[in-house]
């Protein structure tokens, strides 16, 4: 989405599982952060966190292994 354009403000992730959102935070931490046209979406949480929030686009993960 960020080689399209989107800006990283109106994007995030979520995810229904505590371990695999440090997971996500990890890689995008080593493969987002250190480039600059990348960066990292504004938000990485659990869907439960997230409740009562919103953005314009949401990347959901519902793997469970």
């Amino acid at each position: 989405m960020r080689l399209l354009g989107y800006p990283t403000n109106k994007i995030s992730i979520l995810t229904t599982y505590n371990g695999q959102k440090l997971l996500i935070r990890d890689i995008i931490n080593r493969r987002c952060i250190p480039h600059e046209f990348i960066g990292p979406p504004s938000k990485v949480a659990t869907v439960d966190k997230f409740q009562g929030q919103q953005n314009d686009f949401i990347l959901l993960s519902l793997v469970r292994t």
